[in-house]
């Protein structure tokens, strides 16, 4: 038979990712009980020093869960056939210090306390790919092992290279730019969620009654850190666009993991944090366009985390739709017309929304983000930020080739996303944005 482990040898090497997601996974699980008689004869010799038995109750309960959910019929003898290759992936491709780090829980980091100088104590992003630091790299990658099992076919997505550690860029997104500036760091949700509550071991997913999807349970780690929640192609609603829509939470969703996990252990969102929301072209893109109902998401998301106890937001409008090298390269301009349409409908609900949720919600703090007005001036006076080129891709959206030597002087990484250097510099936007809002206070500081 085709063992699931097949389809990560050609990535051996790749120690931080295929690795990291593929162990993290699983530990302890009823089925270890069950199939203890398989594990008999697994191989206790090992280079990492940890025993193949804890390998195998890693990774046993979420290939049990799978061929139950997809009402597989595979024996014991090849379960453990199975757990004997991985056995084998794992010990000729991570060190010991790999494995006890990733076979250790460290979902719940205990916070950093911030400098008198800085505004906020934790950031927590809530989007799309234009904010996603590996969210869907990382649940894409965990679960290549699976196709067979799934039976779909499921990219890890972006290819990275040449994309540029699970980012849809060449580098760094614009979040972390941004908060490196107020001296705070975000974890991707991924890398803190649990297979579910009852078996809390970390895993990128979980299994449903409708499949799988990406995991929403974090056993407390939200509160304690800061966390980025955007997911690539996420909607502003429940889920994602596209084939794999199902797979992805949308920005609501996103939002109510993260007040569920508050909820779990008792706890208000932090008042002294920053909460950063951007979304809404995948809305456009794959709906036909709804602006009155995506800017309805949005204020549902921007009120729920109010209530829970959050007062800091930072929310970002879209860029023009109907500019990108995605929608120009169609050479249809009633799509390009109809998407510019869409992004200034969307704009301006999101405008009025935010001016009546400032004056409606006391001791909000609603700091809008104009990223239209900034990829305007870009494209207007390039030159002014250094670019040279804002109307093509600086890779070919079919080959992934590069056209050039030099991204920085590239607007747009891809069709549809910028490189790290207009990134970097919207980072600096939003740090310019906050910084001349006199109204937003916080304990630590007043900015």
């Amino acid at each position: 038979m085709t063992y699931l482990f097949d389809t990560l040898n050609s990535d051996a090497g790749n120690e931080s990712t295929e690795g990291n997601d593929l162990i993290t996974g699983l530990k302890d699980h009823e089925y270890v009980v069950n199939l203890s008689s398989t594990t008999e004869n697994f191989s206790t010799e090992n280079t990492s020093g940890i025993e193949a038995d804890a390998i195998s109750e890693t990774l046993l309960p979420i290939i049990n869960d799978l061929v139950e959910q997809e009402d597989l019929n595979l024996s014991e003898t090849e379960i453990n056939n199975i757990l004997v290759e991985a056995n084998d992936f794992i010990n000729n491709n991570f060190s010991s210090s790999d494995l006890d780090n990733l076979f250790s829980n460290n979902a719940t980091d205990t916070p950093v306390e911030p400098s008198e100088n800085e505004p906020f104590d934790k950031i927590y992003i809530f989007g799309d790919s234009f904010s996603d630091p590996g969210n869907i790299f990382n649940s894409s990658t965990f679960l290549q092992p699976f196709e067979e099992l799934l039976g779909r076919d499921i990219p890890v997505t972006p290819p990275s290279p040449p994309y540029f550690e699970g980012r849809f860029s060449n580098g760094p997104v614009w979040t972390e730019n941004l908060e490196n500036d107020l001296g705070l760091t975000s974890t991707p949700a991924s890398e803190l969620s649990v297979f579910n509550p009852a078996l809390p071991i970390p895993s990128p997913i979980t299994i449903t009654p409708d499949g799988v999807a990406a995991s929403p349970f974090f056993n407390g780690a939200t509160t304690t850190q800061s966390v980025n929640f955007a997911y690539g192609a996420a909607q502003t609603g429940t889920n994602g666009a596209g084939e794999f829509g199902d797979l992805i939470p949308g920005v609501t969703s996103q939002v109510d993991s993260f007040i569920k996990d508050h909820q779990q252990v008792q706890q208000s969102a932090d008042p002294e944090a920053l909460y950063v929301i951007w979304a809404g072209a995948n809305d456009y893109y794959t709906n036909g366009g709804d602006p009155e109902a995506t800017v309805d998401n949005l204020e549902t998301s921007i009120e729920s985390l109010y209530d829970t106890g959050a007062r800091n937001f930072l929310v970002a409008d879209l860029p023009d739709l109907g500019k990108l090298p995605a929608v120009t390269g169609l050479d249809n301009p009633q799509v390009a017309d109809a998407l510019t349409n869409f992004t200034e409908q969307h704009n301006s609900l999101l405008a009025g929304t935010l001016n009546e949720l400032d004056n409606s919600l006391n001791e909000i703090n609603l700091v809008p983000l104009d990223v239209s007005g900034l990829f305007e001036n870009v494209l207007t006076n390039p030159e002014n930020f250094g670019f040279t080129n804002v109307s093509d891709p600086f890779l070919d959206p079919v080959t992934l080739n590069p056209s050039s030597s030099n991204p920085d002087e590239y607007l747009f990484w891809d069709d549809t996303h910028p490189t790290a250097a207009f990134h970097d510099l919207l980072g600096d936007f939003a740090l310019d944005t906050l910084m001349s809002t006199t109204t937003l206070t916080t304990e630590n500081a007043t900015i």
